[in-house]
């Protein structure tokens, strides 16, 4: 039996993020898929078929990511797709603020779970990491790539107890 590769749909506005996001993913094994509004993103996702959804929740013109997971929570080739949302907040003047990380379990898009308090703090958790305890907590394991690259990257202990699929 061969091993299982994961495919990722990066639903991302900003072509740069978009692009960083891709081949971080790339770099571990995953297939990737960016939709760059939130027009074509169901129908594009139905057609790839990922297994992983990382979507930016403040999309330019159209859908929002927030729109989008609604519609996905409606489709039965998408309700069930790991998804990680990301957002920057902007304060009253207009200046950056922190970017967030969320993951939505299974049933209940409504009610984000917060993964990451801020992409500034020096705790931040790579987003592969936040993935790949997804991936492990869905499927049992995490696809070998991943594995390697996290035990390359001194975060054994994060990952000992995963199984490889």
């Amino acid at each position: 039996m061969s091993p299982m590769t994961f495919k990722v749909s990066i639903v991302e506005d900003d072509p740069d993020v978009a692009d960083i996001l891709a081949l971080s993913f790339q770099s571990v094994g995953f297939e990737t898929q960016v939709i760059n509004n939130g027009k074509d993103a169901v129908a594009k996702m139905k057609e790839f078929e990922p297994q992983v959804v990382i979507m930016d929740l403040e999309l330019g013109d159209g859908p929002n990511g927030t729109q989008v997971l609604q519609q996905m929570s409606f489709d039965s080739h998408l309700k069930h797709v790991i998804v990680v949302a990301n957002t920057i907040h902007m304060d009253s003047n207009d200046n950056l603020g922190a970017s967030y990380w969320y993951y939505y379990q299974q049933t209940r898009r409504e009610d984000p779970v917060m993964i990451n308090k801020s992409m500034t703090d020096s705790e931040k958790v790579d987003i592969r990491i936040i993935v790949g305890e997804l991936i492990s907590q869905k499927y049992g394991g995490v696809p070998k790539p991943l594995y390697d690259w996290l035990m390359k990257q001194n975060k054994g202990p994060a990952v000992q107890k995963w199984s490889l699929i």
